[in-house]
């Protein structure tokens, strides 16, 4: 074979090769390999690390309609080390090998066949693999020749339509496999539909695959025909230009006179008995381009004594069929990289490619890198470096303000994960939330393969049932709520493609896939996740995308209705009205949401939101072909949350109320008639309240495509907004904020709250080092009682502290705010078991251990289960928002707290005045001692329970709105003076305490 042809192969594998796409590998010893169409291989290129079980798969985009073909050429090293094996899969599963096949995978076949220099293969499966052998040996030993050898081709071949490069490269593996006759191989593959002519010329660059057509589509040939010869047929090898073919064809003839009219024939030397006959030609003197053979004779004595004539060596030109490499030539230099260090001085450098091409493919000379020295900033100091830190399974290095960090995603998923170092405004670096946008769950990555092997199926009924199998399994999955944001978009993705399939395959699914499909959209879009699609839709715009999915969904279902049939569906956040309507004559006027559908949850039922579209609004433009559009399918959303996914607008306002959806097709004429939406509001206290439409039309979508120039806002309620719309689109409110302060985000909480909190921290702990040194002459209920009181309220006063930082995770937050229930309510029982323990003193009733026992269920017992309770009942959902560790303000929530607070005053007040009563009757307590004490725990209990119930009456309001200082200046005192009242009733003017000392 000439050399043109192996440079052109080259080139265009080499092309190939640079279009590779890979899916992610489980280690750096096993690879998949997509999008090869030609390429040759050598052990380097598959196997960049040798180890046990190393395979290299290469994938089949489609069986049915492509093959794969492999040669592998017999090298006796690489037999001999590595035993390559070849294994033909349906599946890809990146942990097994060939060693361990998956259960009903083909057993894998030996590529170094005995006795053969070439292995030829062909499969029609999905995946192709290469192994090395389960144990291999001296690897080490191999030369990098060796390593570098291209032992491996393979070919994708398209069954209907073989293209030119695909015939020449399987003619000139027949030609190759005739070449070898001397190990007496029968050459001969499949049909693919090409023709080798066997009238190809030979000129000086010509070989048989320089001539090469496909065949036509009916032609039954296989591979290698040849015209009119057999696929046995062998090829003489072609004689380079410029040979000596006559030396090639020499012929030792017998002796005979020699006629001078003849033309000279070299014959054998017959006056030279002493010389012997030539030895073999020898080995070109280089392995490639022009070199030279050698081949010698001896002189042997003789009886005749005849001296040997003509030389006893000669010597020819040779010719390799491999080319010899030229200097390489150096591209440009690339791009400085970055600097060694992040401040102060450092070193950078850049590199260039050597260049090879038909004519240069040899190394360049000269150094590929060139290094600089760089200078930086200088260093941050500490307080702008954000320290290490683990969190989320991961461990993230300190890095400077501004800087952008990252790391794999948690075990459970691919991809990565960042992070970003901020300053606030103090000047203090801290750490935001980790982003996962870019992390998939493997749940999900398999989900999304088993949507690929359904829509590889042939049959449109099949792959319509594989459909509503993955929207079953999807709906599984996000009801456990235990995904990432990015397993956010991979959903929204899986649904484009089912709603996609069903239209492409006219099927229609059943009613349960249905309200499948639906009840998986309204957990993608429930609450919880908001801040999961704030981090997604820094990557794309998922909740937008899934709005066209649903439209496009409701259109697929409304055309399966019967003419005047409606259909409603109500989920947890979704409310949806599906009606087929004939364009001749629309029934009626169009309201939704329809009220006092059985099912509907608490949300939809007591929604004040209202559409009205009149019926003349559905009418067809002039232009429209009415047999074609005989119906109108209309739909519309009402979306409980989408308001607080989607990107807010980008001035100053936010979405308060509702999004509400109107979709109809086919597309009606311009409105004359006006669309009267009515949509009530979900934040309080907002001003300035308009209607807007969202523009679809609006390629970034990243600051919020809201435009209010379509609707018109009627004269504002305090609860809802009326709009009157001159479109068919989605609908919301748009309102001004109100001002709030702005939060510390670093985790520093304000001063007054500090001041309050130590203060109160400082007497209480003054208190309990008191009680500490003379507790054996003050030990009593009293004390004891007193002792877990001020231990409830320490307590509260370091969660608050704790809850006010914004960096604190959902959980943790959740898990502060739940406490913090816990101890607040715990504070005010122990005051009412104080006046328990008066009362008790008042009647004379003896305090046994099993009464000793209740106080301790009453202070700690009754709190523990009005938590559980609440934990129990709303799965901590409102324990905790985006703003605060506390109750939430929405779902009615703090009543958990305010009702059994305000039960427990109501019962400690009773008995203050029963108490009272029985002090100041004539036949009340005899003894003087009994009823001093209980007047002080009386008077203790007056004076400390008011206090309490203002002191953490005002924390919430401070924790809750910090729209003025007011409250935190009011917690800051209430709490101080709280704590220096108890240490001053229960340290100073206490009769024990002072009669200790």
């Amino acid at each position: 074979m000439n050399t043109a042809c192996p440079l052109l192969l080259s080139v265009i594998s080499s092309l190939v090769l640079c279009s590779w796409g890979s899916s992610p590998t489980p280690s750096t010893c096993s690879a998949l390999a997509s999008g090869v169409l030609y390429g040759a291989f050598s052990l380097k290129d598959l196997f960049p690390v040798f180890s046990p079980g190393c395979s290299w798969t290469l994938e089949n985009p489609d069986p049915t309609k492509y093959t794969l073909y492999i040669k592998f050429t017999h090298e006796e090293q690489v037999c001999s080390h590595l035993s390559p094996m070849v294994q033909p899969l349906d599946h890809y599963l990146p942990n097994h090998t060939c060693n361990r096949p998956e259960e009903g995978a083909e057993k894998a076949s030996e590529l170094c066949i005995p006795g053969s220099p070439f292995t030829f293969s062909h499969f029609d499966k999905n995946f192709l693999r290469i192994c090395l052998s389960e144990q291999p040996l001296s690897i080490q030993l191999l030369p990098d020749s060796i390593l570098s050898f291209r032992f491996v081709e393979v070919l994708l071949v398209n069954h209907d339509n073989s293209s030119l490069f695909a015939c020449g490269v399987l003619c000139r593996w027949f030609e190759e496999c005739l070449r070898a006759k001397d190990w007496g191989v029968l050459c001969g593959l499949t049909q693919t539909g090409c023709t080798c002519p066997e009238t190809a010329a030979r000129g000086k660059n010509d070989t048989v695959s320089n001539s090469i057509v496909p065949a036509g589509h009916d032609s039954d040939c296989c591979v290698t025909q040849l015209l009119p010869g057999s696929n046995n047929e062998e090829y003489p090898r072609p004689i380079p230009y410029g040979e000596d073919e006559q030396e090639e064809n020499q012929k030792v003839k017998t002796q005979r006179p020699r006629s001078a009219d003849e033309p000279a024939v070299y014959m054998a030397q017959t006056g030279d008995p002493a010389a012997e006959g030539w030895s073999q030609w020898g080995v070109c003197s280089t392995t490639c381009g022009q070199g030279s053979q050698v081949r010698t004779r001896s002189c042997v004595s003789s009886p005749y004594g005849t001296l040997c004539s003509g030389p006893l060596r000669e010597t020819r030109t040779c010719n390799n069929t491999a080319t010899c490499p030229v200097e390489g030539i150096w591209l440009d230099w690339g791009p400085w990289g970055r600097c060694s260090v992040t401040c102060l001085n450092g070193t950078q450098q850049r590199t260039r490619k050597c260049s090879s091409t038909s004519q240069a493919d040899g190394e360049c000379r000269g150094q590929q890198t060139d290094t600089r020295e760089c200078s930086n900033p200088e260093c941050p100091a500490l307080h702008e470096m954000c320290k290490d830190e683990y969190v989320s399974s991961m461990t993230w290095k300190k890095a400077a303000a501004g800087e952008i960090v990252y790391n794999k995603c948690p075990p459970n998923a691919t991809g990565s994960a960042s992070r970003r170092c901020l300053l606030s405004p103090q000047g203090v670096a801290y750490w935001s939330p980790p982003s996962f946008a870019r992390c998939v769950s493997h749940d999900y990555r398999y989900l999304h393969l088993a949507l690929r092997e359904h829509l590889a199926k042939g049959q449109r009924l099949l792959a319509g049932q594989g459909m509503t199998q993955v929207v079953q399994s999807m709906l599984e999955l996000v009801s456990t709520k235990n995904y990432y944001s990015g397993d956010l978009l991979f959903c929204v993705e899986i649904l484009r493609n089912v709603t996609d399939t069903y239209k492409r395959a006219t099927y229609i699914p059943s009613i349960e896939a249905i309200q499948k499909f639906f009840h998986a959209v309204s957990h993608i879009l429930d609450a919880d996740n908001r801040e999961k699609w704030e981090d997604a839709q820094q990557v794309a715009p998922g909740s937008v995308l899934l709005m066209k999915v649903l439209e496009d969904y409701i259109h697929l279902i409304g055309d399966a209705l019967k003419p005047f049939q409606s259909s409603i569906i109500v989920t947890e956040n979704l409310v949806i009205s599906i009606q087929r309507e004939p364009v001749s004559a629309v029934s009626s006027d169009i309201n939704f949401p329809m009220k006092g559908r059985r099912g509907m949850n608490d949300w939809a039922r007591n929604s004040e939101d209202k559409l009205f579209i009149p019926k003349e609004v559905l009418t067809l433009p002039q232009a429209a072909d009415t047999e074609d559009s005989a119906y109108f399918v209309i739909g519309a959303v009402l979306y409980r949350t989408l308001g607080l996914i989607l990107p807010p607008p980008s001035n100053s306002l936010a979405v308060s109320s509702k999004v509400l959806t109107v979709t109809v097709r086919p597309l009606t004429k311009p409105v004359e008639q006006l669309v009267v939406v009515e949509l009530s509001h979900i934040i309080n206290g907002t001003s300035s309240p308009q209607c807007a439409v969202w523009d679809y039309t609006k390629s970034d979508v990243s600051s919020g495509s809201w435009e209010t120039e379509s609707c018109q806002t009627l004269p504002t309620h305090p609860s809802h907004t009326k709009c009157l719309c001159n479109q068919l689109s989605t609908f919301a409110v748009l309102a001004q904020l109100p001002k709030e302060l702005v939060m510390d985000v670093s985790g520093s909480p304000s001063v007054p709250l500090m001041i309050g909190c130590a203060v109160s921290c400082m007497a209480l702990l003054i208190l309990l080092a008191v009680y500490a040194a003379f507790w054996r002459f003050i030990r009593s209920e009293r004390s004891i009682i007193l002792l877990n009181f001020c231990l409830s309220i320490l307590a509260s006063n370091v969660l608050i502290l704790v809850g006010q930082s914004q960096a604190l995770s959902k959980a943790v937050c959740a898990l502060i705010a739940a406490f913090l229930h816990f101890f607040f309510l715990s504070s005010f029982c122990w005051v009412l078991t104080e006046a328990w323990q008066s009362y008790l003193a008042v009647i004379g009733q003896m305090r046994t251990r099993l009464v000793r026992k209740r106080f301790l269920c009453l202070g700690w017992g009754l709190p523990a289960l009005v938590v559980a309770v609440s934990v129990g009942f709303t799965r901590t959902k409102g324990y905790g928002t985006p703003h605060y560790c506390w109750l939430s303000l929405e779902g009615g929530l703090l009543y958990a707290f305010v009702g059994p607070a305000a039960v427990i005053v109501l019962v400690n007040m009773l008995i203050g005045i029963i108490v009272f009563n029985k002090l100041m009757s004539r036949d009340g307590i005899s003894d003087k001692s009994k009823k001093q004490r209980a007047g002080a725990s009386l008077w203790s209990s007056c004076v400390v329970l008011p206090l309490l119930a203002l002191t953490w009456m005002s924390a919430v309001l401070a924790m809750t709105d910090r729209r003025s200082i007011l409250f935190q200046v009011l917690f800051a005192v209430f709490n101080s003076v709280q704590g220096c009242v108890i240490i001053t009733v229960h340290c100073f003017l206490r009769r024990e305490v002072r009669a200790s000392h």
